[in-house]
């Protein structure tokens, strides 16, 4: 989890190396850790099944929330969609934290 720990600017960077220019950027970085934990669906990853609903998402307040296998499903639900359905990324001072 190398990315939750950047604090420059991504897109600063990313033009930059497009540029020809990253010599000039100056990486810097959060300090402490990230951890990421992985929510899969049940039976992966031998047969799964989908269209499970996700509840939970928006109670979410510190932490990243990475798609994968998810899907839209009807209004703002989201639904389970594939093996490896979300990555959830959290950063603290400590790895406990």
């Amino acid at each position: 989890m190398i990315l939750p720990m950047l604090q420059t600017d991504l897109a600063e960077v990313m033009l930059a190396c497009v540029e020809g220019r990253l010599h000039e950027i100056e990486l810097e970085w959060h300090s402490g850790y990230a951890a990421c934990v992985v929510m899969a669906s049940g039976g992966y990853p031998g047969v799964y099944e989908k269209g499970k609903v996700i509840s939970g998402l928006d109670a979410i307040n510190d932490a990243q929330v990475f798609h994968a296998g998810t899907a839209a499903g009807d209004g703002d639900s989201v639904k389970t969609n594939g093996g490896r359905v979300l990555g959830i990324t959290g950063r603290g001072e400590t790895l406990q934290e």
